[in-house]
């Protein structure tokens, strides 16, 4: 098992506390409340569905900045879904413990939320995945995605290198972190940008905006934060 997908099922505390150690993690989060802003705002009593959620902490940001009505949040991991429990969401929270694709959906959200969770999904479930977020949301509801596209093991194994670099808080908890994700056979990271567009185009998503959050470079392999349509 990978290094992060170990701590996200058995040490909460600690795996939330490195991530937000990572430059492309944490400002993520800042475009990610810029986008659901901008795409939800106006909108009242708003329901939200969030894959993966964690600890609900991106639904929680949206909801202290928007009106949200309920939200539904599944995720593996139970520690974190009792954290979400405690952690004065402003919704009514439902939260359900197992696996995203096991559970039926619907179409009931105004925003799926799917932060750094797509990548995860072996190749041959993630259109099924998609399918899962479409049938989540309502005609016209919005898929807020954060991904990171990576089209080869160099490309992503240069990435967590150069993110490590980029740390001013090293550590080697932190490093041997980053280098087993970045190293990890059990799940599909590697993942490049053209294969997901053109799986959520196909899945009935349209694209409503892109963002590039790390690195800097211009290229297609990185960390985004992206809106589509349903």
């Amino acid at each position: 098992m990978s290094a992060d997908i170990d701590l996200y099922e058995k040490a909460a505390g600690t795996y939330d506390r490195l991530q937000m150690l990572r430059p492309d993690y944490s400002r993520a989060k800042t475009i990610f409340l810029d986008l659901a802003i901008k795409y939800l705002k106006g909108k009242k009593d708003i329901s939200l569905v969030d894959f993966c959620s964690g600890t609900g902490a991106d639904t929680k940001l949206i909801a202290d900045h928007l009106e949200i009505g309920n939200a539904m949040l599944l995720d593996i991991n139970e520690e974190f879904l009792e954290i979400a429990k405690r952690s004065n969401i402003q919704a009514k929270v439902v939260t359900k413990t197992g696996d995203v694709l096991s559970h039926n959906y619907l179409p009931s959200a105004d925003a799926v939320i799917s932060m750094f969770a797509y990548h995860h999904v072996s190749d041959d479930r993630k259109a099924l995945y998609v399918q899962k977020a479409k049938d989540a949301l309502k005609p016209g509801g919005i898929l807020i995605l954060g991904e990171i596209y990576m089209p080869d093991k160099k490309t992503t194994l240069d990435y967590y290198k150069q993110l490590y670099a980029s740390i001013p808080q090293k550590s080697e908890e932190l490093e041997s972190f980053l280098m087993q994700t970045a190293r990890s056979e059990d799940f599909e990271y590697k993942v490049s940008r053209v294969f997901a567009e053109n799986q959520f185009a196909a899945g009935g998503f349209t694209l409503l905006e892109s963002r590039k959050v790390w690195p800097k470079d211009g290229s297609d392999t990185g960390t985004f934060i992206e809106i589509w349509r349903s």
